[in-house]
């Protein structure tokens, strides 16, 4: 590794942070050498705002996600206070890769170790969830805000062994017959090259009940805990916004109402942990916004892209 070593440190800073220009040079030293059988992926460590060169995040993030389908995805790492997040969290979703936010250099090393974990079990890449409403039904939401439309597909993150992925929708339904299917959903993506693009067809059916039997079913908890989840990453997004426009009793009665819903559901290990960072990004909001608008960033993205996560 010495010439490696020697090579990083004769660099030295220039005053400014040409980020998408450092990453387009290492992305297409990896595009011109492509493992076919393996999985190609740029890791990009940022500590500051990009200002020189390409700024513009949504375009930095279409460019990142048209060099991920020939096959080079890109995970975003932000560490310290001064990175921008949006613009991470835009590479990490358009590179299909993970975003993580760093506090300190000694995160590094279980973030790389866990990272080269995540690659070792990956199964399918370049993944799209496509949903055919039928018979009348209108699909009207989904909640996980992923990338993409009903259209072109739902952009999904790497299929990986043991992972599960929950997507939240809502559909409006006429009147209804029983056992006809409400929705076609179809999973595809790109496997190993001896298996090329692979699909998974299903079929979403509901029965019908009389409305007296359906008042006294008891919801599914693991359901309601799901979309309180994911609604609450979605509030997350709202008070962001409202916190750029200087709106913080906005920002903050928006993460207090979400707050207040998930105290309703029966208490879990999660609903708990959720609660806990509710309540960290509140105390936050006055006294550290910076910090704020960082945790909420990387948490609102946890319902459509691989967030790590420090474990304890």
């Amino acid at each position: 590794p010495q010439p490696f070593l020697a090579a990083i440190n004769r660099i030295r800073s220039g005053g400014t942070t040409a980020l998408f220009d450092g990453w387009r040079t290492g992305a297409l030293q990896v595009a011109e050498h492509l493992a076919a059988a393996g999985l190609n992926r740029v890791l990009l460590l940022s500590d500051g705002h990009t200002n020189q060169g390409l700024t513009d995040s949504e375009q930095i993030g279409e460019l990142v996600s048209g060099l991920c389908q020939r096959g080079v995805s890109t995970s975003a790492f932000g560490l310290g206070r001064d990175f921008d997040e949006d613009l991470m969290g835009a590479i990490a979703t358009g590179g299909e890769g993970t975003l993580a936010h760093l506090e300190s250099p000694e995160q590094l090393e279980d973030l790389y170790a866990a990272e080269l974990q995540g690659l070792a079990v990956t199964l399918g890449r370049q993944v799209k969830l496509r949903i055919e409403a039928c018979h009348g039904a209108e699909l009207t939401d989904v909640l996980n805000d992923l990338p993409g439309d009903a259209t072109s597909g739902y952009r999904l993150p790497s299929l990986r062994y043991g992972q599960a992925l929950n997507i939240a929708m809502r559909f409006e339904l006429p009147a209804w017959q029983a056992n006809h299917p409400m929705a076609r959903v179809t999973l595809e993506w790109i496997g190993q090259p001896e298996l090329g693009l692979q699909q998974l067809h299903e079929s979403v059916q509901l029965p019908v009940l009389p409305a007296a039997d359906l008042q006294e079913m008891a919801s599914d908890a693991v359901v309601e805990e799901e979309f309180a989840v994911i609604r609450s990453n979605r509030a997350r997004r709202l008070a962001m916004q409202q916190l750029d426009r200087g709106d913080l009793q906005g920002a903050e009665t928006t993460l207090g109402g979400v707050a207040e819903a998930m105290m309703c559901l029966s208490p879990s290990l999660r609903t708990t942990r959720e609660l806990q960072l509710l309540q960290e990004k509140r105390h936050l909001l006055r006294r550290d916004r910076i910090a704020a608008r960082k945790g909420l960033s990387k948490e609102s993205l946890r319902s459509r892209l691989e967030v790590w996560e420090e474990q304890d």
